[in-house]
């Protein structure tokens, strides 16, 4: 009887240490490094070819919907950081989304951060424009062109136009890595060794994006700026940019969901604003006004992650930028 509770003891104490160390592995603090340090990755310049078959991903859990006041510091719990496992590779055959979008992609190594370039297989330089596409926050851009397949939404565009995904902020302590446009598109020709394009220029920006986009609107070379919510305030700047002096007249457009509530007061009673429900879900349902419009206000039916990784609305709003499309 004294044997059997002494083995009883000893097992109860044996499985509380367990316990206890489990508990003390759960708090004690990680090691690991922040995913998204301040300092940008840094890898050799690389002409990859032909782009290689896309690898869809799945990009996390969305965020829940806030209030449009929350502002920017409320997308932290709700969005994936590009160093958690739900932005892994999982389940990569499992989305057929993104078909392999064909093209040739560099991938530069530049002293702000790394730069993707992406034109299509016909393209057709003495007309091509140029897009630039600005990531948000809580994503660096080299997650953000594989998780967000990027090329493949370009290529499904049908744009004919020279691809640009810069480095940008990925939180708000950080500066903005590209605040002069001008010296992107050099680091772009040296590396690329492409010719300057002719055709209209448009900058897209997600979210966080709006910061390097208002440092892009001193920049003659503008001509459409696509502000995907990320109208946080600053209103103003943009709407001054899209009024001044053009030729031909510069285009704004503000798609919102979490910011819509800017968007609608940046855009009420303007004379210019044209206003559009939904975002088409194809090309072809874009209207004829949409197209033209100076002043673009779009209400989302996608949430603020799915504005860019679904891949239904980044084609469309290329689509209805003004770019050539073949």
């Amino acid at each position: 009887m004294r044997a059997a509770s002494t083995m009883a003891l000893a097992g109860g104490v044996t499985a509380a240490c367990v316990l206890a160390a489990l508990v003390g592995l759960a708090l004690a603090p990680s090691d690991a490094p922040d995913a998204l340090s301040e300092a940008p990755e840094r890898t050799r310049a690389a002409n990859l070819g032909p782009s290689s078959p896309a690898h869809p991903a799945s990009p996390g859990q969305a965020p829940a919907q806030r209030p449009p006041d929350a502002g920017l510091a409320a997308l932290g719990p709700g969005v994936a950081d590009p160093g958690d496992a739900s932005v892994g590779d999982a389940g990569l055959d499992a989305d057929l989304r993104f078909p392999d979008p064909g093209g040739r992609h560099w991938r530069l190594d530049t002293p702000n951060g790394p730069v993707h370039v992406w034109i299509p297989d016909d393209y057709q330089p003495d007309t091509a424009g140029v897009a630039l596409y600005v990531h948000g926050y809580y994503v660096r851009v080299d997650e953000a062109w594989r998780v967000h397949h990027l090329a493949a939404q370009f290529a499904a565009s049908g744009r004919n136009a020279l691809f640009i995904a810069p480095e940008a902020p990925a939180r708000g302590r950080h500066q903005v890595s590209w605040s002069n446009l001008g010296h992107l598109l050099r680091e772009v020709r040296q590396h690329t060794g492409l010719a300057p394009t002719w055709g209209p220029v448009v900058a897209l920006g997600h979210s966080g994006a709006y910061r390097t986009l208002l440092d892009w609107l001193d920049d003659d070379l503008i001509g459409h700026v696509i502000v995907i919510d990320g109208l946080y305030g600053h209103e103003q700047p943009f709407l001054d940019w899209l009024e001044g002096p053009a030729t031909p007249p510069r285009r704004l457009t503000l798609v919102g969901l979490d910011t819509l509530s800017w968007s609608e007061l940046a855009t009420a009673r303007h004379p210019l604003v044209t206003e559009l429900d939904w975002v088409p879900e194809t090309i072809a349902d874009i209207p004829a006004e949409a197209r033209q419009a100076r002043l673009l206000n779009i209400r989302s039916q996608f949430d603020h992650m799915d504005l860019i990784v679904a891949g239904q609305a980044l084609p469309v709003l290329l689509a209805l930028s003004g770019l050539p499309g073949f």
